[in-house]
């Protein structure tokens, strides 16, 4: 979904979206629109996977942002829709490609520690690229 090219010393290494990239950028963009309770704070599209840290506003909770039995939470919605809309998307250049792994991981972040590490770790995720267990070469 992107092309991760490193530049000089001194140069961050830089995020290239490819048309798929850009496809899960739009869909990633619309999340707010769509779930008026959600923010998105931070994402990154890498290679092979994405990285997002999605807030809840707070005082809009009307039901639980984590699973509950026999129901979908806010986060569950919200992933899926991601998800389903861009694989329409994508598949209508590509259709037999698949695009996402079944579930996904989730995190509670539960103190202002928790969320600036994860910020940074989603900050950071492109000048570590090659030491992600995910780490493959786009070429």
């Amino acid at each position: 979904m992107s092309d991760i090219s490193v530049g000089a010393i001194h140069e961050s290494p830089a995020v290239q979206l490819t048309k798929m990239g850009l496809i899960v950028k739009s869909m990633i963009d619309a999340l707010p629109d769509r779930f008026g309770t959600l923010a998105v704070d931070a994402y990154v599209i890498m290679l092979n996977h994405i990285h997002l840290l999605l807030r809840i506003e707070e005082g809009a909770i009307h039901e639980s942002p984590l699973r509950e039995k026999g129901k979908r939470s806010l986060l569950g919605k919200a992933i899926g829709y991601l998800k389903m809309n861009s694989s329409k998307r994508i598949h209508e250049c590509h259709p037999s490609l698949e695009i996402w792994q079944r579930g996904y991981y989730e995190h509670v972040i539960r103190n202002e520690k928790d969320y600036r590490e994860i910020w940074n770790y989603i900050d950071q995720n492109p000048a570590r690229w090659a030491e992600d267990r995910y780490y493959e070469t786009n070429s």
